[in-house]
């Protein structure tokens, strides 16, 4: 799972923001049926996955958190846009996944969806100039308990 912040930009910065990878993922059960196998399998680009086998079911969230956006965004600028990008596959088309964002630990109402493929790829959701419908400061994203929920469902 990567994750790209665009920042209001006054000075040049060293590191530019790019994707990040989480450092924690979690199975999180307070909503859903199913749960994720291997959670941290989705911690960065490997070929492994974070796994759940559905029929006319939902999955738990699967949330990922701690991305470290410290060392790229100074303190009390202007967050912008927050986009998504999530490497993943399905083995059966159909599902629908719902995207969220997690901002001071708690899972936001506002979602993104995004039907995978049963090829590899990565997804996007959300841009550059896309909030949420939320409003956002620097510090919660450089929170660890910032973060992205991903629910899938198939068969609904």
């Amino acid at each position: 799972m990567q994750l790209s912040i665009r920042r209001d930009v006054l000075v040049p910065l060293v590191s530019p923001i790019g994707p990040l990878f989480p450092n924690t993922v979690i199975n999180d059960a307070t909503e859903g049926i199913i749960a994720w196998s291997n959670p941290g399998n989705a911690l960065n680009s490997n070929d492994g996955y974070a796994t759940s086998v559905l029929v006319a079911q939902t999955t738990q969230r699967l949330n990922a958190t701690s991305f470290t956006f410290s060392a790229y965004i100074e303190p009390f600028r202007k967050i912008r846009g927050i986009s998504i990008g999530v490497e993943a596959k399905q083995l059966i088309g159909g599902g629908t996944q719902l995207i969220r964002l997690i901002k001071n630990g708690v899972v936001q109402s506002a979602s993104k969806n995004s039907t995978w493929d049963t090829v590899e790829a990565t997804f996007q959701v959300g841009s550059s100039g896309d909030l949420w419908s939320g409003h956002w400061l620097a510090e919660d994203i450089m929170s660890e308990n910032f973060g992205v929920s991903i629910r899938n469902s198939a068969g609904l």
